[in-house]
C-alpha cells in the first residue's frame, strides 16, 4: 500500500496504525504537531484507532509561536 506523507510516497504494509506510522517516522512523541489525513484533522486521542488505506494523504502540521 502506498500513502503520500507531506508529499513524499511512502510503501506501508497494510494495516497499519497512524500511531505505528508516526512511531517509524520518529514524530510520534513530539509536542505541538496535528496529524491530517485527507484534509481531515486527527486528534491524538485517535492515533492509536486509524489505519492508514492506500493513497491516504497524510500531512504533519506543526504549532509555532509568533508575534
Amino acid at each position: 500500500m502506498k500513502v503520500f506523507f507531506n508529499s513524499k510516497e511512502v510503501e506501508l504494509c497494510d494495516a497499519t496504525l497512524l500511531s505505528d506510522f508516526l512511531s517509524l517516522q520518529g514524530i510520534a512523541s513530539q509536542n505541538g504537531i496535528a496529524v491530517v489525513i485527507n484534509n481531515s484533522v486527527v486528534t491524538q486521542k485517535k492515533w492509536h484507532e486509524v489505519y492508514l488505506s492506500d493513497r491516504d494523504t497524510i500531512q504533519i502540521l506543526v504549532a509555532s509561536q509568533g508575534g
